[in-house]
């Protein structure tokens, strides 16, 4: 396989105004969700829920979302969807919800439409309504991404780890494919915090290839990014990555 990398081109950065409103959460033992409520994250405490010796997440954060607006957004773990909103937007994080070390998406945003419906696991909804209004999310983070990597810092720096994306690449993409769903252009972003630790990795589309480049690319130590690249404590990086026969 022929792998062509940094497609990029400078882009301004866009934003994004979305509803909020107050949020009341609370602690409770794992699996103890009152009506009314849903999973943001969960943890460890052994002093709590039943004492366990082994790690285990038996102690959950819950937030109230029947008492939210119509047009309020929300991000919760990968549940279950209530009565009257919809997903618009699912990634990966490894620090919350469950914590997976393999790719899957744990987390998702959700927003009231006011819709009735009835509540559906994550799994059941229809395919393609997470991207609805994630695109525009996604566009954005890709905008300000490709921005800081079109800097010459920026692209000083994405050079310092292009083998690494390379070998990442090289083995997601077995010898000889050629499904077509597995070809073609896929966009990342991730953030990478002052340390070069990676988080907040998303793709689109989502193919296998795409998939094994999030999970691998997440699991990789890259050298410490410029001080004057950093926004805040991260710099946001994103390119689109073509796989072509």
């Amino acid at each position: 396989m022929r792998l062509v990398m940094w497609l990029s081109a400078v882009i301004a950065i866009g934003f994004i105004m979305v509803n909020v409103s107050f949020a009341e959460t609370q602690t409770v033992c794992a699996g103890s969700v009152p009506a009314g409520w849903l999973r943001i994250d969960d943890r460890w405490d052994p002093a709590k829920c039943g004492s366990p010796v082994a790690v285990t997440n038996n102690v959950w954060m819950i937030e109230r979302y029947d008492n939210k607006t119509v047009g309020s957004v929300m991000t919760v773990c990968a549940d279950t969807v209530p009565n009257g909103w919809s997903i618009i937007a699912q990634k990966w994080d490894p620090t919350k919800c469950g914590k997976p070390t393999m790719y899957t998406e744990n987390i998702m945003t959700i927003k009231r439409l006011n819709e009735q419906k009835s509540a559906v696991a994550v799994s059941e909804q229809p395919a393609g309504l997470a991207f609805v209004y994630h695109a525009n999310e996604f566009a954005a983070r890709v905008k300000s991404g490709k921005e800081a990597l079109a800097t010459p810092e920026g692209q000083q720096y994405a050079s310092s780890w292009g083998e690494s994306m390379k070998a990442i690449l090289t083995s997601c993409v077995l010898p000889g494919l050629t499904d077509p769903a597995n070809l073609g252009r896929f966009t990342f972003v991730a953030d990478i915090s002052a340390s070069g630790t990676i988080s907040s990795i998303e793709v689109s589309p989502i193919t296998e290839v795409s998939r094994c480049f999030a999970l691998q690319f997440g699991k990789a130590q890259l050298p410490s990014p410029p001080m004057s690249l950093l926004k805040g404590e991260k710099l946001p990086v994103a390119d689109d990555i073509v796989v072509v026969p």
